[in-house]
Order: C-alpha cells, then structure tokens, then sequence
C-alpha cells in the first residue's frame, strides 16, 4: 500500500515538473539557444512607465458646421480654452494648442483605414491625443516622448502598414508604438538607438516614411553639435553613413525621402534652395537643385508612378520632376515657360500655402490657399482643374474674399496671399482616400474679424471636412 501511494506521488511529482519545464519553454527568453521568444517583451523607459488606458469624461466633437458652398459638414476636434481642458484646465493632460492640432500638412492624421487621427505632441507633455473618426469622440491619451530636445520631436507617424502602430522620436531613440484600439493600452517597443546624435526627429518635423514603409530620413544633432542626417532602412534596421546637412553657412529647414525611396529631397537657407539626392547616391554626388526657394510644398506620385515635389506661390501651383528637375504650373493653367508669368490681380491665381500629398490618389494634391481659407483639390495630371473642398474660415466663400489689404493683413496675408502669421494657416491635410480633411483654424477670430485679437496659443484648434460619406 505504502510502496503504490509513493509510486503514486513520484508520478505526480514527475508530471509537475514536466508541465513546469514545458511553461518554462514557453515563455522564457532566447538566452545562449536555451528557450525561443515566442512573444514581444514591452520596453518600459527607465523613468516612465507605458500608458495605462485612459477613459476621460470626453465630449463628442464640439458639432459641425454646415457649408453652404458644398453641404458639407465641417467638424471640430475641439474648440476655445475651456473646451480643449477637457480634464480641467489645472490638470496635466490638458489639451493644449499642440495636442489640439496635427503637426504638419505633409503629416497626415489619419491611420490606414481611416478610423482614427492623432494630434501633435504637447510642450512639455509627453502624450497624444487619439480621437475616433467614427465616433466623432476624442478617445485616449497616447504616450510620446518626453523631455524633447527639439520641438520637432512633437512630431508622430503613423505606420504606413499597420492601423494600429504610430512612431515618435525620443533623445536618440526611434520608438515604435502599437495601439490596442478595444482598451487603448499602448506597448512602446525602443526600435533602435542612433547614437552618433545627440536627438534626432523625423526630418525637422517634415519627414515621412515612404508609401512601403521601407525608408525613412533622420535628422538632428550630432554628439560635436554639427547638423547630420541618417538614411535608414525601417524594417532592417539598417544605418547608412550618416551626412553633413551643411557646411556652417547654410541651415537645413527640412529634409525628407520621396514616396518611391528612391530620393531625398531638402532644403535649405542662406542661400535658399530645394535640392535631390539619390538614397544610395555616394557621398561624393553633387545635389540637384530643383528649386531656388524653399517653399511649403509635399510630394506626389502621377498616374505613371514618377515621384514629384509640388509647391504654391503667389503665381500658381507648380509641380518639378524629382528626378531630373522638369518643372510644369499645374493650377490655374499648365505653362511650361514658366518665366513669362506676370500675375498682378491679388486673388487671381495665388496658390500660396500648404500642399499636402492625397496619397490613395494618384497626382492628387489638397491646396489650403491663405489668401482666402479656401481648400483644393488638385490633380498634377489634370492641369488647371481643381475642386474646392471647403474653407478654412469657417464656410467663408472663396468670392468673398477682400481686396482691401488692411483687412488682409487681419486675415494673416499680404496682398500676395503670402502668409504673415503661421498660427492661423489653415496646413490642410487629406485623409489617404480624400474622405476626411483636416486644417487649423481660429474659430474666433475668423467670426469675430473686428480688431479682434486672439490669445494664440489658445484659439487654434483642429477640424475636419466630411468630403464623403
């Protein structure tokens, strides 16, 4: 009886020890061959923890204006102080100018499917605000980086792949963040660590990966404080020689790869240009200069793939061949001299503004034109057409727009259409489809026009246009 009951418990003893070795197996870590990772481990920072799931006392968004031009409806994120505080206007995860807006024109808000947007990193506050397209709602707190060393380093990518991944930059760290869009948890995982730089940001707040997600351009500070810049293959991991971005007289305003991969484009100051390299091209290979400015501008591939850089000015909008430099006016009417232009009515053919890449369409560009709010789409293969997307002021027609140039300088504009105050660009911004578009304004002031002067780093907020249903 004895001998059957310690057979018995042997057997037991076996048995647990078994299924403790095989747990083992299972969720241990690679080490010298003796387990296999089978799941990602979450990277939690050294002295910040990942976001836990935020459930605000959020309000829809703050309702929609219908525009009469278009029947549209033109939705807001947010509104004036006390709307944007949405936990209170003394908690530290207020909404503030930054969170309340994208970052850039060139940086679309939305994610792949077009479900959600995120907003820019605040100053000083190292989340981002998540709202959820469908619900009309701001959802959660997002995490980003914290202690910036640069203020471009508010600036978040989503993945071109993946609904529920975005990138942010932290010190000399790219960051890779995924989303569980059911409890709004966010797993933060360090992608790699550059560290010939001091920081580095996503091209100076202009950058983005190519359409494959394959290649990405980094530029900040070197550890001798000299600008540098690093070509860098995302899913490989891999580092190229990094590169001066100029020789002490010039400065760099922004830099950024085409959506082919194929080339880098970037400008510069003193003198001003916009100049391409080839990704691989050696560091021997002179620049191409496809601009002697350096203008608002993004890129766009045409109906035959060929990657462009189109950009606006008080003339028109242009479009250049990234590849060799041809250059062509695409709005109001193709004209291939384009020296002989001579444009003296105030509106009559000013494009000067934001450009911004409608990246599911092929050629298609939104206009956010200054003079008036007016917001375009543009086709580079369709010269001379456009079709007006709504307005930045608020429903303000494209026709009512004054002459007089007091009441311009009020609008934020000179008598080009040239911007005088860049917090009350529109930085126009399409969905990847062309059904949501977005833009900053100052709701107050474009309602209120009379010597009204708007406390700027409270007014501005982000909107967005139902173009289709």
């Amino acid at each position: 009886m004895l001998k059957r009951l310690f057979m018995a418990m042997m057997f037991l003893v076996v048995i647990s020890l078994m299924i403790f070795i095989w747990i083992g197996y299972k969720t241990g870590t690679q080490s010298e061959g003796a387990f296999t990772v089978w799941m990602p481990t979450p990277v939690v920072f050294e002295e910040w923890s990942a976001a836990t799931p935020e459930k605000p006392d959020a309000p829809a968004f703050q309702g929609f204006f219908l525009d009469q031009q278009t029947q549209r409806k033109t939705w807001r994120l947010g509104g004036d102080k006390s709307e944007m505080y949405i936990e209170g206007a003394e908690n530290p995860k207020k909404m503030s100018l930054p969170h309340s807006q994208h970052f850039y024109s060139r940086t679309r808000p939305t994610n792949t499917t077009e479900t959600h947007a995120l907003g820019a990193v605040g100053k000083r506050s190292h989340y981002v605000a998540l709202w959820d397209l469908k619900k009309r709602q701001f959802v959660a707190w997002l995490p980003a980086g914290k202690n910036e060393q640069h203020y471009q380093q508010r600036h978040v990518l989503w993945d071109r792949n993946f609904e529920n991944i975005y990138w942010f930059t932290q010190g000399n760290q790219l960051l890779q963040a995924t989303i569980d869009f059911k409890s709004y948890e966010t797993t933060i995982e360090i992608w790699d660590t550059f560290t010939d730089f001091n920081y580095i940001t996503f091209g100076y707040g202009e950058g983005n990966f190519s359409d494959d997600g394959r290649r990405l351009v980094l530029a900040g500070e070197a550890i001798n404080k000299t600008a540098i810049y690093q070509r860098y293959e995302v899913k490989k991991r891999k580092k190229y020689p990094i590169r001066l971005l100029h020789n002490g007289t010039s400065f760099t305003d922004w830099i950024g790869v085409d959506p082919t991969g194929e080339y880098i484009v970037y400008a510069q100051e003193n003198p001003q240009k916009t100049l391409q390299i080839p990704f691989l091209a050696s560091s021997d290979r002179p620049a191409l200069e496809l601009l002697d400015d350096l203008k608002h501008s993004d890129f766009v591939i045409d109906k035959q793939g060929e990657p462009w850089f189109s950009y606006g000015n008080w003339q028109g909008l242009f479009a250049i061949r990234v590849k060799d430099g041809y250059r062509k006016r695409i709005w109001p009417s193709l004209v291939t001299d384009v020296t002989t232009l001579n444009c003296k009515e105030v509106l009559c053919e000013t494009a000067s503004g934001h450009v911004s890449r409608v990246s599911g369409i092929p050629g298609m560009l939104l206009i956010s034109r200054n003079i008036d709010g007016g917001l375009y789409f543009m086709n580079i293969d369709q010269p001379g057409v456009s079709a007006y997307a709504g307005n930045s002021f608020q429903g303000r027609a494209p026709q009512a727009s004054s002459k007089n140039n007091i009441e311009l300088e009020r609008l934020g504009v000179n008598e080009h259409g040239e911007v005088t105050e860049y917090l009350r660009e529109p930085r126009g911004s399409s969905s990847q489809s062309g059904k949501y578009v977005f833009f900053t304004s100052d709701y107050q002031y474009y309602r209120n026009r009379g010597g009204y002067k708007p406390d700027q780093a409270g007014y501005a907020f982000l909107n967005m246009i139902e173009v289709k249903k």
